[in-house]
Order: C-alpha cells, then structure tokens, then sequence
C-alpha cells in the first residue's frame, strides 16, 4: 500500500519545530526507517509550550486536594506540574485546570505512575491555552475523563489512558481549537470521543481506540448544521478496534470537514452489518452533512467495499505536517507505545484483544 501523500512528512531533513527544548527532551526521538516511534509530538496543538520554563509545582500527595495535591497544582497557570509520588488519586468531581501555561507531566512519577480515579480534568473556557496533559491514567471517571470545552487551545494530551468514562474519556467542544490528541488508549467507554458545538483544528494521531461502542472519534459541526469555516478534524494513524454488535466507528456528521487518513479498523467479533459501520458519514436533519477526505484507511474485516470510496472530498482539508506511515505499520506502532507507561492491568487486557492482520 501506498503512504498516502497528505500531510505526510518523510524521514528526510528533520523538520524544524518551534517546540521547547524541555518539551522535546521529554519525548522519545522519531526513528526513521521505523516508523515515528513515540517522538515528537504531531499535529494542530503540538506546538504549545504547556509549562516549559514556568515555575516547577512538586506534587507530594495523593489527596483530591490541599498543599501538594495535584488539585492544589493546577489551581493556577504558569505551572510545570511534577510528581514525587505515585499511585492513585480518588478523584471526586473533576480536577479544573485554571490558568494556562500549565504541564501536567505524569511521566515525572516513580513507577507505576499516576492515576485518576472516580474523576478526570477539566479545561474550560478560553483563559485556559497551552495546557500539556501527558504519561496520566484515568479510571471511571465521572463524567468525563479530559473535557476541553469553550474555547480552550493550544492544548496536548499524549500519552494519557482512559477508560470507562460515564459521558466521553476525552471531549472537545464548544469552540475549542488547536488540540492533539496523540499516542493515547481510549477504551472502554460507550461514547468514546466526541468533537462538537463549533470546535475546529483537531488531531487525533497514533491512538488506540479499543473495546468502545461509539464515537471512535465522533466529528461534527454545530447542531444547525452549518459547514465548518475551518478544518474539524484530521485523524491520521489510529488503530480503532472492536466497537461490537450495536457500534460503530469513526463517525462524521452536520457540516464537519474531516481528514481520515492511514487508519486501521477491525471489529472481528461483530457481525457483518455492523462491521461495516467503520466510518459512518452521517446526515443532518438541520443542515450540511459533513465533508470528509479519505486516504489509505484500512478495513482488516474483509468488507465488500472500500473504506476509502466513502470520502466525499477529494482534497484533503488543512491540517499541519505529520508523520503518516501506512495504516498497519501505523497500527502496530500505536499498539507497542500508545498509552500511560508502564501499562496497568487495564490497559494489558484491552490491548490483549487486538490481533493486528499486518504482512
């Protein structure tokens, strides 16, 4: 199969990011010829600084909130938020990030890391820009695992993994703009992703979307239907696995402009029809439906069509360089990185279901 040449970026010359030295010493080299490996962050919000050169906020407590928690650390921005402990935080109510220039960085933690519990984080609103969200797990959260909503941008999750939201494990919407999410496990949820009300230039980039019935991710609009004034999403290099009888996967709806390019689909233990359902180009009962370009997305199903014969734009939409590999390479690179390191039991099973039919 041909890489497909949209936003694709090559292992030539290196291309020259505006991106902090202390952002990029905390991620893994790209490795050419291997793939990107789990190297420098991609897509329309990977260039925010977070919290490189802001004060550092050592968080030394486990508690849901008081000095050293990391409720407390995120109570303000122009932070770099960092962990001298590890375990599980008994999350009640989602943790607010206000301010922005903020990293949460939950690789700082000695092993086995940090995870939420019961609660996620929430950005809201347009005070809150250049938030860096990376190496956290996050477990039933309620309702939301990372909500990004009325206009919060610049924002980079990576790395994170979520499971078994009440609502979404990660939404964006109402205006938000310029946010990656990259290298991360979503799983275990009925409504996985959901990209709504206005929001524009997303990506979503080398994750795993596992054992999850719907919204793999979800694209759309605005509910009148109007047609996006900018790129929604582009969706490059994810592996979307197993959304079962009465799912789907990726789907677009209601005015959105969307790239889907290089992902890998399989729902073995699903029946045929619903099979089908990878990508699913809805209508709108208010308005436009949605506008998407399609390239090297791979079914491992053996469905009767081509997932790729049901884009309806034929030029790819905005998006910002990224490192594009083949849909299988990209899939088994996204299974050996993605996600919180070192894995958790809940990742291990989910990511144990996945059989990759790669050459």
């Amino acid at each position: 199969m041909s890489v497909p040449k949209t936003g694709e970026r090559t292992c030539r010359a290196p291309r020259r990011l505006a991106i902090p030295l202390a952002v990029l010493l905390s991620f893994p080299p790209a490795a050419c010829g291997g793939g990107s490996s789990s190297g420098v962050p991609q897509g329309f919000g990977s260039d925010t600084p977070g919290g490189s050169g802001q004060p550092v906020y050592h968080v030394t407590s486990l508690a849901d909130g008081g000095p050293g928690s990391l409720r407390e650390a995120v109570s303000k921005g122009g932070r770099m938020v960092v962990f001298d402990v590890a375990g599980t935080i008994a999350v009640g109510g989602s943790i607010p990030v206000k301010g922005s220039f903020v990293t949460i960085d939950g690789t700082s933690a000695p092993s086995p890391g940090i995870t939420l519990r019961g609660g996620g984080l929430r950005l809201n609103g347009r005070r809150t820009n250049d938030v860096i969200i990376r190496g956290l797990r996050i477990r039933d959260p309620a309702p939301d695992g990372i909500t990004v909503k009325q206009g919060a941008q610049r924002i980079l999750i990576d790395h994170v993994s979520v499971d078994g939201c009440r609502d979404g494990n990660v939404d964006i919407t109402r205006g938000s703009h310029d946010v990656t999410v990259s290298w991360s496990i979503l799983s275990g949820c009925a409504k996985n992703s959901l990209v709504k009300y206005g929001a524009v230039r997303v990506s979503f980039y080398r994750n795993v979307f596992v054992n999850s019935q719907w919204r793999n991710p979800w694209l759309n609009n605005v509910d009148d239907g109007h047609l996006a004034g900018d790129t929604t999403a582009d969706v490059r290099n994810n592996l979307i696995w197993g959304w079962g009888d009465q799912g789907g996967g990726t789907g677009a709806e209601c005015g959105a402009k969307v790239n889907l390019v290089g992902n890998y689909y399989s729902s073995p233990r699903t029946r045929p029809d619903r099979q089908a359902q990878a990508i699913v180009l809805s209508g709108c009962e208010r308005g436009q439906p949605a506008l998407i370009h399609t390239a090297g997305n791979v079914s491992a199903d053996h469905l009767p069509f081509d997932l790729n014969s049901l884009g309806n734009a034929p030029a790819p939409f905005f998006a910002p360089p990224a490192f594009t590999e083949d849909a299988c390479a990209a899939a088994s690179s996204a299974l050996a990185s993605a996600g919180a390191h070192p894995r958790d039991a809940i990742d291990s099973q989910h990511l144990a279901s996945i059989r990759l039919a790669c050459n």
